[in-house]
């Protein structure tokens, strides 16, 4: 069977600036023709189409047969039919073999599906779809028992494959594979239901089950069918359902049909008054013709003038002195455009539009016609018979557009009284090189090849007894008709009453055609200067030397190579490699793009036409060349004196420096030669870039084509960039190895890395390549290696996080831990260190137990030196990785690595030695989008170490203060590997405008650097936290000023420094702020203090340790207590940088007794030493901080207020607390090592706080510490 999908044709009118012309544009019928029947037919290209499209179904495979022997057994489902598509170069008249394959049936013996085919033999040319494999029968094996049948195949190659069939089991026939679709695959069916296809495939049958019997058939097109399930009778089992017959679509385009043009009531009556002897109209456009009528003005317009002359009759009742007028009574005026029913009472069906099928009618109350009235009155006087036929007059009609098969519409011929004499109008052809057929009509219409006539003998004047109808004027690029007009009486009566009685036959005359279009190129001929579509004007043709130079069969008019020397005509005329006529590049393939004029389009300037004959020029195809080094906008730089545009081809064969920005099309860079861009300056790439030498400088290299671009290289190295930046839509993709080595700026398409090939984020001591923020509709896709160097500086832990999945689909080649950061090496002999020749500056060594088996370096003692942060106990504490050969890196998941240096280091030597500087290397495939962080502790108050999942820097100040964190104090904690020698915790202070940091000497800041972790505090049970590429640095965040604003907060940054090979570093720090509206309470705006494994400084306060403490000024005599911990022996330094404070402060060593001032608004310097012989010198409380207002003097505030007595003491003792009202208070006894030696509270009899526990304290110096509500105060004492 076969039968057309037609698509409505969409008619638009419109005027199109081209060329200086106006041009008009008409509907296209698009068609689609299907056949299902299984068989050969055949396809003929209709006239005018000169493309095709096929699309082809392989027919379904059958299901198998089941059996019932010794057991029930089914068979396998069918395999669907593959899909194919193709689009095809035609010629009309040329006649294809169609094929539609039969689905596969145990009926006719074939049980696999048939295939699909559409063929040309002349041209060898052959589509196809495969059919869908059979679903296998139960199978018997010899001296085995029976088998399930398996499902087949489904139709493979072509576009798209078909699914396959499932398997028979023990409950049911497998369920068929469905056909593949339009756009993907078919279904493969798993049980006994039949896969569901794709849009425009066909679903696989079901297999039987429950009970024995057949399976269900596929659906068209190319269903496999179900399996069979059991057998009957005799054994002969249950067939498997049949598979889907196949089909074939072709879809094509008719050649446009132009408008259907009409008289109707649109536009302006003929002008003149009265019966006129000349009248001119304008066609409007009918464009529901012949359904309905909606008419509109057209342009180009067509117009028809009908005249009458060679008048032989006079009447005297008309001005004009004429006997056939417009009008039909004396001094009509501006009736001459009348309905077509005006005259003959006819119907629609009697007249035929133009493109319409003969007798489709249009409607006789809306089309329009011009009303003739022949007098028959001149006719008395002149004593003519009444039976005679007599010539009136001539009529002309002509058209302002030359017109090929006009069709002429005639209504209301007859008249007179039937009774008496009746008359009518009838017309003979005068120009011999025009026929006349007629289309349809009433009976009385008759119509001859050179007359039009009324069949009765005595003329009738209504319906079809009237004559009337349609009338195609046969002939080609006709202007003008002429026609005799006669009047015919039957002889029964006078022509007239009286010789001024306007009596006589009213008619009217329409016209209806389609404005030509000789070579269907959608321009009419009315405004087409190359009307047979040759390349040669029509004020040319004869004129045109049409050569042929090369003898390649096209005209030097059309041909784009005319010398046939590899170079365009385009780019020899003008001498300029970008003249291509649009040709793609290609310099002489090709039909050109010309314009009416035929000369190739878009080359508007004056050129030579001597090399567009000589074979021996075509120096103006060469590529623009930068043959000297210097800017790349000098014009004599390159090869033509001038540099490149967008439109052209170019390569650096130079140094190039770019200091303003610059365009260029195909751009290839040469081995060892650069390209130079300054900073805010960028290169436009608008097509490929073949990279084989080097692009730097701090601008970009911006990909912003219209098409898909590349980057390409040598087949192994596509050089290195120091910023990308793509803006492509079609995307950009990289087919070599490339580096990146600062920015990746993706901001519309995906950045696609081609399989086994990688794009590697360079990392150096100065600076780490990063992925920008992602804009909506970017993204990349492909393998990359992300870098981090290590310097060579001091063994420490680094808090790393990993950008990269290493273990992706995509299987970018590098797995586990120690093939990424071992570099897949493995020291299993701690003796034999032979690192220093295998990746030399790369990867570094990781220990642990069992070092051969679980891929790590081998170590004398086997101690772990890569931890995670194990969340799942409480509290989350660390824990050693199992092993590196068999762990992946994950995004997300944060990790402790001791980094000693670079691999060649030997770790048999000591464990202090310091090796090179390295770079750690991390390869899969990047995070993009969202990434929620799923392993944060539960617990208020608990901690989790959070990776940065991005290659970028992300802004934690605005991720933590975002919506997209819940839970979460704003305090985080980085490790610093730069403190002390084996690194220490910095605090992250968030709550201000830029972030502080303590210590201060830290280059921490609010921005978490890629490979980074940091600790944060759960404020909730169950926190949230989500990374967002709104939270990636800002480009041009290095560009902005901070808001400026007074804070009158009093701050004081203390930095403990240590003398290290006579150099003082810094090892720890605290920060405090004082201001009078701070609550003295621990809050969450107050940090905890992370311990450092070497020195570690603190604010002590209500049993806490703190590395940053909000708070009130303390009052007179109260007291801020610092600890300090693990002294070494050695010479210290603090740096108290005390700003905006209100109050004189005092760093209090209770060791040497001193009191020191500290400076307003300077950094004040305390040096110290310490011994661990002396206990007191190392004393965790050595350090406290005292305050006194601005007015009070400089003296020792351990005698103002507060008093203590006695002192020595022995058995008790006295404290008496200013401004005591009642308070409990807590007293502790501290010695001078720092250790608490006993806690008591105490209510106050007259403001004054005895203690009897020192009688059982063994004699020395103690300081007795004393908290009240929220103050501390502190006092040296003596105990005997």
């Amino acid at each position: 069977m076969k039968f057309h999908i037609l698509r409505t044709p969409l008619l638009f009118l419109f005027t199109l600036l081209f060329c200086f012309f106006g041009q008009s544009t008409f509907s296209q019928e698009t068609v689609t023709d299907v056949y299902t029947t299984p068989g050969a037919s055949t396809f003929t290209v209709p006239g005018g189409v000169t493309e095709i499209t096929v699309e082809l179904w392989g027919a379904g495979g059958a299901g198998g047969q089941g059996a019932e022997k010794q057991g029930t057994y089914s068979g396998g489902g069918g395999g669907g039919g593959a899909y194919s598509v193709q689009t095809l170069a035609v010629l009309s008249g040329q006649t294809y073999t169609i094929n539609v394959g039969a689905g596969g049936s145990f009926l006719t013996g074939e049980r696999d599906g048939g295939l699909s085919s559409v063929v040309f033999v002349d041209a060898g040319l052959e589509v196809t779809a495969n059919g869908g494999t059979a679903g296998s029968n139960t199978i018997k094996n010899p001296g085995s028992p029976r088998v399930n049948g398996p499902g087949g195949a489904g139709g493979s190659g072509g576009t798209y494959a078909g699914g396959g069939g499932a398997d028979g089991s023990s409950t049911g026939g497998g369920g068929g594979g469905s056909s593949a679709g339009t756009a993907s695959p078919g279904e493969t069916a798993i049980d006994f239901n039949g896969a569901i296809a794709p849009s425009g495939g066909g679903n696989g049958g079901n297999g039987r089950t429950g009970s024995a019997g057949a399976g269900s058939p596929g659906t068209a097109p190319g269903g496999g069918g179900g399996g069979g399930f059991g057998g009957g009778a005799n054994n002969t089992g249950y067939v498997g359902g049949a598979g889907g017959d196949g089909q074939v679509k072709i879809t094509y385009t008719l050649p446009p049909v132009a408008p259907s043009l009409e008289l109707s009531s649109v536009g302006t009556n003929p002008t003149g008054q009265g019966p006129a002897l000349s009248a001119a109209v304008q066609l409007s456009e009918n464009t529901n013709n012949p359904n309905a009528n909606n008419f509109v003005t057209y342009s180009p317009s067509l117009g028809a003038t009908v005249t009458f002359d060679n008048q032989l009759y006079n009447f005297q009742g008309f001005t004009e002195n004429a006997a056939v007028v417009f009008g039909y009574a004396a001094a009509a005026t501006d009736i001459y455009r009348a309905p077509e029913a005006a005259f003959g009472d006819p119907v629609d069906s009697y007249f035929t539009s133009s493109s319409s099928p003969e007798g489709a009618g249009f409607s006789v109350s809306e089309n329009r016609g011009l009303s003739i009235l022949t007098t028959t009155a001149p006719l008395l006087d002149d004593g003519v018979n009444t039976n005679s036929k007599v010539r009136m007059a001539d009529m002309l009609i002509e058209f302002d557009t030359p017109l090929t098969d006009p069709i002429i519409h005639i209504a209301g011929l007859g008249g007179g009284d039937p009774a008496n004499q009746s008359y009518t109008t009838e017309l003979e052809l005068i120009d011999t090189d025009k026929s006349l057929t007629r289309l349809s009509g009433t009976s009385a219409f008759e119509v001859n090849s050179t007359e039009i006539l009324h069949a009765q003998t005595a003329p009738s004047n209504t319906g079809d007894g009237s004559a009337q109808g349609s009338v195609r004027l046969n002939g080609q690029n006709i202007t003008s008709v002429r026609f005799k007009v006669f009047i015919r009486g039957n002889g029964s009566g006078p022509w007239a009453a009286s010789s001024t009685d306007p009596a006589g036959d009213g008619w009217l005359i329409s016209f209806s055609s389609q404005l030509p279009d000789s070579d269907n190129d959608g321009v009419l001929d009315k405004n087409d200067e190359d009307i047979d579509n040759d390349g040669i004007l029509n004020t040319e043709e004869g004129v045109s030397s049409n050569q042929d130079t090369d003898g390649d069969g096209l005209r030097d008019f059309l041909d784009l190579d005319s010398d046939g020397d590899g170079c365009s005509d385009a780019n020899e005329y003008y001498n300029y490699p970008s003249a291509d006529g649009r040709d793609g590049g290609e310099f002489g393939q090709g039909i050109p793009a010309v314009t009416a004029a035929g000369r190739v389009a878009d080359a508007g300037y004056n050129g030579d036409v001597t090399n567009v004959t000589n074979a021996s020029v075509n120096s103006s195809c060469d590529a623009y060349i930068l043959q000297t080094n210097g800017d790349w906008a000098t014009g004599s730089n390159w090869n033509f004196n001038r540099r490149p545009s967008a439109l052209d081809t170019a390569i650096v064969r130079a140094n190039a420096t770019l200091v303003a920005s610059q365009e260029v099309g195909t751009l290839t860079i040469d081995p060892t030669f650069t390209v130079s861009i300054a900073s805010d300056i960028s290169l436009n790439i608008k097509e490929n870039l073949t990279n084989n030498g080097a692009i730097d400088g701090d601008g970009y290299v911006v990909f912003d084509g219209t098409a898909a671009q590349q980057i390409i290289g040598d087949g192994t190295d596509a050089g290195s960039f120091t910023n990308i930046r793509l803006n492509n839509t079609a995307g950009l993709t990289l087919t070599d190895d490339a580096d990146i080595f600062e920015v990746l700026d993706l901001e519309t398409g995906t950045f696609t890395i081609e399989p086994g090939k990688f794009l590697t984020f360079k990392s150096s001591a100065a600076q780490t390549a990063v992925l920008t923020e992602l804009a909506s509709g970017a993204d990349i896709s492909g393998c990359v290696i992300i870098e981090r160097y290590i310097p060579a500086s001091n063994r420490s832990f680094r808090y790393m996080a990993s950008p990269v999945n290493t273990q992706t689909a995509r299987a970018c080649g590098r797995e586990s831990i120690n093939t990424n950061l071992q570099e897949g090496h493995q020291v299993t002999d701690y003796t034999k260190y032979s690192e220093s020749e295998q990746t030399p500056g790369f990867g570094t060594h990781i220990t642990g137990p069992n070092a051969v088996a679980n891929g790590f370096d081998a170590t004398q003692t086997g101690n772990p030196s890569m931890y995670t942060w194990d969340v799942s106990v409480s509290p989350a504490n660390w824990k050693a990785i199992p092993n590196t050969n068999g762990t992946t890196l994950d995004i997300g998941k944060a990790f402790a690595l001791m980094v000693r240096g670079g691999r060649e280091l030997d770790l048999n030597v000591n464990n202090t030695q310091l090796g090179s500087a390295t770079t750690l290397r991390f390869t899969g495939e990047l995070a993009t989008g969202n990434v929620p962080v799923n392993n944060l502790a539960f617990g208020n108050g608990e901690f989790s170490l959070v990776a940065n999942p991005y290659q970028a820097q992300v802004n934690i100040k605005a991720l933590l203060n975002s919506v997209d964190a819940a839970g979460i104090n704003n305090t985080v904690w980085v490790y610093d590997p730069n403190l002390g020698v084996h690194g220490g915790y910095v605090t992250v202070d968030l709550s201000t405008t830029d972030g502080n940091v303590v210590p201060s000497e830290s280059s921490a800041d609010i921005f978490l650097q890629p490979n980074q972790s940091m600790f944060v505090e759960n404020t909730a049970d169950a926190p949230a936290l989500t990374f967002k590429e709104i939270y990636k640095k800002d480009l041009n965040s290095e560009f902005t000023n901070g808001t400026f604003s007074v804070d009158n907060t009093g701050t004081l940054d203390i930095t403990l420094r240590r003398n290290h090979q006579s150099n003082f570093i810094v090892v720890d720090g605290v920060r405090l702020y004082f201001e009078e509206s701070l609550d003295n309470k621990i809050q969450n705006n107050d940090a905890l203090k992370f311990w450092n494994t070497g020195e570690s400084l603190a604010i002590s306060h209500f049993d806490k340790y703190l590395s940053i403490e909000r708070r009130n000024y303390p009052e007179a005599e109260e007291s801020v207590q610092l600890s300090l911990f693990n002294y070494s022996n050695a010479e210290y330094k603090f740096e108290l940088d005390a700003r905006n404070f209100e109050k004189t402060a005092y760093l209090k060593d209770t060791y040497t007794g001193q009191l020191h001032k500290l400076e307003n608004n300077a950094v004040t310097v305390y040096g110290f030493t310490a011994d661990n012989k002396i206990s007191e010198s190392v004393s965790e409380t050595r350090f406290e901080l005292r305050f006194e207002a601005e007015t009070l003097g400089t003296e020792d505030m351990e005698i103002a207020d507060l008093s203590v007595y006695p002192n020595p003491a022995s058995e008790l003792l006295h404290i008496q607390v200013p401004n005591l009202n009642g308070e409990k208070a807590e007293l502790q006894l501290i010695d001078m090592a720092g250790r608490l030696v006993f806690r008591e509270t105490v209510s106050p009899q007259n403001g004054v706080l005895s203690t009897r526990k020192i009688e059982h304290v063994g004699s020395g110096v103690y300081l007795v510490k004393i908290q009240v509500d929220t103050r501390e105060y502190s006092k040296k004492i003596i105990i005997e």
